[in-house]
């Protein structure tokens, strides 16, 4: 990926446990392996993780992702958020709940275009729910680059844009989409 973003991978590891208590060792893994034994992984009250008590973690971003095989983590100077997702046919029916009209336009016709969208409103929702809270309208507020637009944004639901923000997404070799959203 081209953006200033860090992005490390994991697998999640078959054995004992739940799927999530799989994921979360992948992601404790992760966040040793990059910030040291001594790191903690917290959280905001809005949701957004952070890193404690690990040297090198001052002023760092991070945004964690998962899908079913793979943990991903990710670091960054600036806000940033990533998803990492496999397709599913229930894209199809959730993306109107999620995506506007123009987005769907543009993203829907296209091969894996869904997956695509789904993804980046993900990396999006993470990357700025410090900004709300946590609590946004994915279609009023979060907006996707469209053949309009070459950014991503982020509005207050009446047209004010409140932050703009870069995007990549890649196809993984084991069929999964990973989104990168970095704030401008």
């Amino acid at each position: 990926m081209n953006l200033p973003i860090d992005i490390y991978f994991a697998p999640i590891e078959g054995g004992e446990g739940s799927r999530r208590e799989r994921e979360e060792r992948a992601v404790q893994a992760l966040v040793r392996k990059v910030f040291g034994q001594q790191a903690r992984r917290m959280h905001t009250a809005s949701g957004a993780p952070y890193i404690a008590e690990a040297e090198g973690a001052a002023n760092k971003y991070i945004s964690i992702s998962h899908s079913r095989l793979t943990a991903a983590l990710a670091v960054a100077d600036s806000p940033i958020g990533i998803d990492l997702e496999e397709d599913r046919p229930q894209l199809v029916r959730v993306a109107p709940r999620v995506l506007s009209e123009e987005e769907l336009e543009y993203y829907g016709g296209r091969p894996l275009g869904l997956l695509e969208a789904w993804t980046l409103k993900e990396a999006l929702f993470k990357a700025s729910r410090e900004l709300y809270g946590g609590e946004m309208d994915f279609t009023r507020q979060l907006h996707l680059p469209t053949a309009e637009y070459a950014t991503a944004s982020v509005s207050d639901g009446k047209g004010a844009i409140l932050a703009r923000y870069k995007t990549e997404t890649a196809s993984l070799p084991n069929g999964q989409m990973l989104a990168a959203v970095i704030q401008c």
